[in-house]
């Protein structure tokens, strides 16, 4: 990628950024999902910002107190957690539409997709102290409209449809510790 192509994705990522914080009933109202290619690299770039501004900081802080080795391995789980959230974006998509189709939705996979690349976007700013948590809340507002929006659903189908993977996920993240308990 050369100089102004590197210039003309950014200015194509911070537009579409905007329309995303901004309005993203708008956004997903719109959308017209064709390929995989601009929902992916989005979501690379809301990644991929965070991870490195957070790296330079931790670098810089590291050279400041002679802790070098423990910022590159922090760089390396943050690159490594990078690749897993982009790979789950995958996953994630299907099982929303999984669960959407079960409510009688017949929105494409490429639709919900884009719904969870997009609802990213207020992660671009989670390298900012306290405001991540902020942003978290706000990703999973864009989510639950985009989904409701996507797949022409009322409140409580969007919230089933979110709710459900994320029970899912809480079993299996739980499911070692409750194993103790139940058996």
């Amino acid at each position: 990628m050369n100089k102004q192509e590197a210039a003309a994705y950014a200015k194509d990522f911070v537009g579409e950024w905007v329309k995303v914080v901004k309005d993203p009933g708008a956004f997903f109202a719109g959308i017209e999902p064709r390929d995989f290619k601009k929902p992916v690299q989005f979501l690379i770039t809301c990644v991929g910002v965070p991870l490195v501004i957070r790296t330079l900081f931790q670098v810089a802080s590291a050279l400041a107190s002679g802790g070098f080795a423990e910022a590159i391995t922090g760089f390396m789980i943050s690159i490594i957690l990078a690749g897993l959230t982009i790979g789950f974006s995958f996953l994630s998509a299907l099982v929303q539409m999984g669960v959407a189709k079960a409510l009688g939705s017949e929105t494409s996979y490429e639709h919900c997709y884009w719904v969870t690349a997009y609802a990213a976007g207020p992660l671009v700013l989670s390298f900012i102290p306290f405001f991540d948590l902020l942003m978290g809340f706000y990703s999973l507002f864009i989510y639950f409209l985009g989904v409701k929006i996507v797949h022409q659903f009322p409140a409580w189908k969007a919230l089933v449809v979110i709710l459900i993977p994320a029970l899912i996920g809480a079993v299996l993240n739980l499911g070692p510790y409750l194993k103790h308990y139940l058996i």
